[in-house]
């Protein structure tokens, strides 16, 4: 057994540190694993309780991630402020209103802490943007990390953004200089589906009659910007959730900007947007490729031998013996021998060595330090049943599923629920990709009260009930006898066999 152990450590060291190649300098799906391994965690962490508080926030990271990609390639210029001879993008009119710096700060913080001068503002900006795209209802996915931060950033760079008032060739046109065709183009369109537009956006479609644009919506746009340029309306019905509701808009002639409303009238892009209305799942998979390709533009490269200067070190070699330390389940130590070896990657695996012999940390995360988000949705207060009722939507990245007995806790930390056992959760469904359940739940307002309405089956589960064990063949007989009679007969015959 323990050999067995020992083997299968050694394999995951050595597959782990083969992918660390002497020379290669890119984008890795693994580049924190060593240097830096709770670097998602943190930063996931950090986004999940940012948008607890301000839901919003998802709209604002994922147009930061897009606004610093599509300027310069992803390089974290966005975050970069003006000085006094150069003007930075951050104070461009079309960043005016980009929102959730402090969300990147607080994760840098935070890794700055642990891992000091490893992870990139780049890549905090890119994992913020997919962690808030799953927060929000959308695609699970990865994106490669290792983008370097860049020096340069200037105002007259972010005339490359695409502006509200381009036609479907301006915008094909501006995507297809990155690289992107024009069903990438739609598709990352689609995170419109998050957030709201400021009335200057689209305030110049109503001063002339668009054709494109249906008149009840353009009476609700009028109505918005009667509180001026600054007055916000969102994209589609979920402003908060990302769904395919924003294609759905457009079919109805709601579109809220320009760009947005041509991606329907144009021939070109009319049977994508059809598309993505009618199947939410193909448009979740192109958007996931798309915002992976896009994560990769123009990435910055260090010096050949930057990271070789840095991690050029002599430290022991990689050779452990996988020993219990304490007895008890899940203690295990390290002990590495007095052999040398010259190892670009040796302080990195030394940092993987000491969180093992460390006894307050830990390489792995067990499944209950995995966070856990529980939002709650279509809540309703049943005065008829005298219970709570609503949709609850449960994130568990990294986790198969959550136990009932954990959301049940949850949820009568959130409402304050003195007894537990007037809970229940049930039906639940894991989305396709993991990560994320949805089912339904209750909060009655009395035990009685669930007594008197709830099946007894969920009862049983509650343990408000007991369960009474029946014969098996004893209600065989009693269908089998009920079968030879009719009406009156039937019933009578039916409730002496239950009396006995």
């Amino acid at each position: 057994m323990v050999m067995a152990k020992l083997l299968s450590l050694f394999i995951m060291l050595e597959v782990m540190l083969s992918s660390f190649q002497l020379g290669v300098d890119g984008l890795r799906m693994d580049y924190y694993t060593i240097s830096c391994p709770f670097a998602e965690a943190i930063v996931k962490n950090t986004v999940n309780r940012a948008l607890q508080n301000d839901p919003t926030l998802a709209a604002a990271l994922v147009r930061m991630h897009f606004h610093d990609c599509f300027v310069e390639g992803c390089d974290g210029s966005v975050l970069i402020d003006s000085t006094k001879d150069n003007t930075a993008e951050k104070d461009s009119p079309g960043n005016l209103s980009l929102r959730g710096y402090q969300v990147i700060d607080d994760a840098k913080e935070q890794l700055e802490e642990k891992c000091p001068g490893i992870v990139s503002c780049a890549d905090i900006v890119a994992m913020a943007a997919r962690d808030a795209v799953f927060w929000a209802g959308g695609p699970v996915y990865d994106i490669p990390k290792g983008r370097k931060d860049g020096r340069r950033s200037k105002i007259e760079d972010t005339i490359n953004l695409p502006f509200p008032s381009f036609n479907t060739s301006e915008l094909i046109k501006a995507f297809g200089l990155r690289g992107f065709t024009a069903q990438e183009m739609v598709a990352l369109s689609g995170a419109h589906t998050l957030g709201v537009a400021r009335c200057s956006s689209f305030k110049n479609r109503l001063t002339n009659t668009d054709p494109i644009l249906d008149p009840d919506f353009a009476n609700t746009l009028s109505k918005t910007c009667s509180a001026g340029d600054n007055a916000e309306q969102p994209f589609d019905a979920t402003p908060t959730t990302f769904d395919n509701l924003y294609f759905n808009a457009l079919i109805k002639k709601n579109g809220l900007l320009f760009a947005d409303q041509v991606l329907y009238t144009t021939p070109k892009t009319r049977a994508i947007v059809n598309g993505y209305a009618t199947n939410q799942a193909m448009f979740f998979f192109d958007f996931q490729q798309a915002m992976v390709k896009m994560g990769t533009l123009d990435v910055k490269e260090g010096p050949t031998g930057e990271d070789a200067a840095r991690f050029h070190l002599i430290f022991p070699q990689l050779f452990a013996f996988y020993l219990p330390r304490n007895p008890g389940p899940g203690g295990y130590r390290f002990l590495v021998p007095s052999l040398s070896l010259s190892c670009r990657w040796c302080y990195r695996a030394t940092v993987l060595l000491s969180l093992f012999n460390s006894p307050s940390k830990g390489f792995f995360l067990t499944m209950a330090d995995k966070a856990v988000t529980i939002r709650t949705r279509k809540f309703m207060t049943n005065r008829l049943l005298s219970r709570k009722q609503f949709i609850i939507d449960v994130l568990h990245p990294g986790r198969p599923n959550v136990s009932k007995a954990e959301l049940k806790e949850k949820l009568a930390r959130m409402y304050e629920v003195k007894d537990p056992n007037s809970i229940f959760v049930f039906k639940f469904r894991t989305h396709f990709g993991g990560g994320k359940s949805t089912g339904f739940g209750l909060i009655y307002d009395s035990i009685e009260s669930a007594k008197k309405y709830e099946p007894k089956y969920r009862l049983i589960r509650n343990g408000l009930d007991t369960k009474v064990e029946k014969s098996r063949k004893q209600v065989k007989e009693r269908k089998n006898r009920a079968k030879k009679l009719r009406g009156v007969k039937k019933t009578k015959a039916s409730e002496a066999g239950k009396k006995k």
